[in-house]
């Protein structure tokens, strides 16, 4: 079987970006060929065509031959149809919070996959002229990814690597806890190609994501924690509901605020039960066959519809004016943690402030002092709300024709 695979971006390691690596590389293994798509390459499309893998940015420069399309991001795939309209679809989905990330009727999937939870509900929530089938998969990982050099958790821990591109207000808090615990703290913000070479040597991983998974196959400790709040350990009784989050960290009321206890409550089990977990539930063998299933029960599918050419530049244009508006509200949630941050430091000594927030939401359940109105209603966020609402419209007035 000849499979292409899209992803918005192929350049630095994230999460859908080390998703594509792992999926090639165990579909390939079952001998089928594997090709990607990209409007924007780098370094990941370099380690892959490395790999002896097709990689390629320009649509007409894809083979014949395509029995089935993995697609991720509505903006690659709807490029991805201009020059392969009737190829049977596959909509992959691992966001339930990012629009990129939710399929249109117009781009026609023949089926749906959720990595988690919550966008399962989501997909089943969107309006489709007829139904299609929702597949639930976990997010895989490699297992056997430097079984070489991976050892035995330590009993007590010297070393701790904290693996995130986002978190900046809520770094002070944890760089001061795992001082006051004698742990070593090193911070990738994605400076390292690759951060599993820096998780083999911690003795244990603060991450979230597949960054967090990915700890979890080298047998690592793993606390889950983010920008915004803190999930604790991931363990045999925890796994079930992180899983369902996505290996995010949930709803904020839930999070764990103490980090001196968290750090106290660590155990090497921990690394050893995160391994496990990671071998029966999440292995990347068992996925690639699962997907195979899933392209091969919609092989005889043939979309009749005819692709709006303007639709994948208004999907571009609206991907990017949603990705600012993203940024915007990423450096509110910023300052609201850093002000939390303050906040508790003035608690520390003793001054009397107002509670801060537990966690950074958005949207209207966001307390709404006057301070953070003017931020969130900024001109640059407003002119992106504008925007996003005229590229809207030019969407609806394309559907109805």
């Amino acid at each position: 079987m000849r499979i292409l695979i899209t992803n918005n971006r192929l350049d630095q390691r994230a999460g859908s970006e080390s998703y594509v690596e792992t999926v090639m590389g165990a579909l390939r293994d079952l001998g089928h060929e594997v090709i990607a798509f990209s409007p924007g390459l780098g370094e990941v499309a370099s380690s892959l065509r490395s790999r002896g893998f097709e990689v390629h940015d320009n649509v007409t420069h894809l083979p014949d031959g395509i029995d089935v399309i993995h697609g991720q991001h509505v903006n690659a795939v709807a490029e991805v149809r201009r020059v392969l309209p009737s190829v049977p679809l596959v909509f992959v989905a691992h966001s339930w919070f990012i629009p990129n990330e939710d399929p249109c009727a117009e781009l026609a999937p023949a089926a749906l996959v959720a990595l988690n939870e919550r966008v399962q509900n989501r997909l089943r929530s969107i309006a489709f002229p007829s139904p299609i089938p929702i597949h639930r998969l976990r997010q895989p990982v490699e297992i056997g990814f430097f079984d070489g050099i991976r050892r035995v958790p330590s009993d007590r821990p010297e070393s701790a690597l904290l693996v995130s591109r986002k978190i900046t207000g809520r770094l002070k808090s944890i760089q001061e806890a795992c001082e006051r615990a004698g742990i070593e703290l090193r911070t990738l913000r994605g400076e390292s190609a690759d951060p599993r070479l820096e998780m083999a040597a911690a003795d244990m991983v603060l991450a979230s994501g597949r960054s967090a998974l990915e700890a979890m196959s080298m047998a690592r400790p793993t606390l889950l924690i983010d920008q915004t709040v803190c999930a604790g350990w991931i363990t045999e009784d925890s796994w079930e509901r992180i899983e369902n989050e996505g290996f995010g960290t949930g709803n904020p009321t839930d999070s764990v605020t103490d980090l001196d206890a968290l750090l106290a409550m660590y155990s090497p089990d921990f690394g050893i039960q995160a391994r496990i977990l990671a071998a029966h539930q999440h292995a990347a063998q068992d996925h690639a066959s699962a997907l195979i299933a899933i392209y091969r029960s919609i092989a005889d599918t043939r979309s009749t519809e005819v692709l709006d050419q303007r639709l994948p530049a208004l999907m571009k244009q609206n991907w990017a004016q949603t990705h600012k508006l993203q940024m915007l509200r990423r450096s509110n949630a910023d300052l609201r943690a850093e002000n939390w941050a303050l906040q508790r430091e003035l608690d520390r000594i003793g001054q009397s402030v107002p509670p801060g927030p537990t966690g950074v939401r958005s949207g209207s359940d966001r307390p709404r002092s006057g301070f953070w109105f003017r931020i969130e209603t900024s001109g640059a966020a407003l002119r992106v709300i504008a925007i996003l609402l005229a590229l809207r419209d030019a969407l609806k007035s394309i559907r109805r024709e």
